[in-house]
């Protein structure tokens, strides 16, 4: 479905009971897989605003 940032979970949220992210974090570890500080970083900045958009869906 191509879920990759926040405005995207948002979207299909709106919509849905559910978001699945899939291929933007296996995307992201292979990236960052050589240096597991970064990875954790990486993996925070990509899902943290995507939370945070699903939350506010729930108000």
């Amino acid at each position: 479905f191509g879920i990759r940032d926040a405005e995207t979970a948002a979207a299909v949220g709106r919509v849905s009971d559910g978001v699945i992210v899939g291929s933007v974090l296996v995307d992201t570890i292979a990236r960052n897989q050589a240096d597991t500080d970064q990875l954790k970083r990486a993996l925070t900045d990509l899902l943290h605003p995507m939370r945070e958009a699903l939350d506010s869906l729930a108000s």
